[in-house]
C-alpha cells in the first residue's frame, strides 16, 4: 500500500513547507503539487495518479489510523465483490477539547459511528475516508470541481455526488464497520460559531448536490425553507435541543441558495467540515 500526498497549494514555497513537515511523520510517502485550489481538484489529482490500482484510498489530512488499519482495510477490500464502487468505513472522533453528544453536531462534524454493515445504492460515509475503485472515476468525470472546499467557498459532498453515479451506473456501495479510523476535532469545531457556519454551509450544499445530481429542488420546496427554518428555530429556543437550531440553520442556507445558486450570506461564510448524508434535518 503506498501513500501518496496530494498537496493543495498555489505556491511552490508553500507545497515545499508542507511536504518538509509531512515528511518527517511518513519519510516514505510521495508528494504531488496540485497547484489549482480546491479538495475536487486535489482529489482528481490522487485518482489520476492511482489509476491502474485496484483501489484509491482517500484520508483527510486530519485523519490517522490505528496501527492494524492496513490490515482490516486490506480485508474489507477484498471481501468487496466486482459488482462495489465504492468502499467506507467508521470514522470515530479524536477531541482535542470536549465531545458534543448531539447527533446532528456529531454529523456536521463528519463521524460515521454505526456498526452494521450496509450495501447497497446510498451508505454511511463522508470525505474523511473512503475508498474508489479508480478505474470508474474517468467514466463519472471524478469529482466536481463545483463541489469541494475552496478557500472561503465552503460547499462539500463532491465525494457524495460521486457515490451517487457510481450507484446511477447500476454498482453497488459498501460500508465495512471493520475497518475505522480516528478524525481529529479540534476544540473550535465544538463551539457555537463553529456550528452555525457549518449547519447553514451543510444546506447550501445540498440544495447545490441536488441541483448537480439532476434532482433540483422544486422552488415550492425550497420556498418552504424559509417557515421550516422558523418553526425549528423556536423548537430550538423552547427546548434547546441544538438539533433543532442545526435544523433551522440548514433550512436557512438551503432556501438562501434557492434560483440564485449556492450563495454565502453576509457573516456566514468561514468554517471547516462537511458530511455526505443527504437526510434533510
Amino acid at each position: 500500500m503506498s501513500v501518496l500526498a496530494c498537496v493543495n497549494e498555489t505556491s511552490a514555497a508553500d507545497y515545499r513547507q508542507v511536504v518538509d513537515a509531512c515528511q518527517a511523520a511518513d519519510p516514505a510517502a510521495t508528494f504531488l503539487h496540485v497547484p489549482t485550489l480546491g479538495l475536487s481538484h486535489a482529489r482528481n489529482a490522487g485518482l489520476a495518479a492511482a489509476r491502474g490500482a485496484d483501489w484509491a484510498v482517500f484520508l483527510d489530512d486530519d485523519v490517522t489510523v490505528p496501527a492494524d488499519w492496513p490490515v482490516t482495510l486490506s480485508n474489507a477490500l477484498a471481501a468487496a465483490g466486482s459488482n462495489i464502487g465504492v468502499v467506507t468505513g467508521r470514522v470515530l472522533p479524536a477531541w482535542e477539547g470536549r465531545a458534543v453528544h448531539s447527533p446532528q453536531w456529531r454529523m456536521l462534524l463528519s463521524l460515521v459511528e454505526d456498526t452494521r454493515g450496509v450495501t447497497g445504492a446510498v451508505v454511511p460515509g463522508v470525505g474523511a475516508f473512503f475508498c474508489v475503485r479508480p478505474g470508474i472515476g474517468p467514466a463519472l468525470q471524478g469529482f466536481d470541481g463545483g463541489l469541494g472546499r475552496s478557500g472561503r467557498n465552503l460547499l462539500g459532498a463532491e465525494e457524495s455526488l460521486l457515490f451517487h453515479r457510481v450507484a446511477d451506473r447500476g454498482m453497488a456501495l459498501r460500508f465495512d464497520p471493520s475497518t475505522e479510523v480516528l478524525h481529529h476535532i479540534p476544540r473550535g469545531r465544538c463551539s457555537w460559531r463553529w456550528l452555525v457556519r457549518r449547519a447553514y454551509w451543510e444546506g447550501v450544499t445540498q440544495h447545490y448536490l441536488q441541483t448537480r445530481h439532476g434532482q433540483a429542488p422544486r422552488p415550492l420546496a425550497t420556498a418552504l425553507s424559509w417557515p421550516k427554518s422558523v418553526a425549528k428555530g423556536l423548537l430550538f429556543l423552547a427546548t434547546l435541543r441544538i438539533d433543532f437550531l442545526v435544523a433551522a440553520l440548514w433550512h436557512v442556507g438551503f432556501a438562501v441558495s434557492g434560483p440564485r445558486g449556492p450563495q454565502a450570506a453576509p457573516g456566514l461564510a468561514g468554517g471547516i467540515g462537511q458530511s455526505v448524508d443527504l437526510r434533510t434535518p
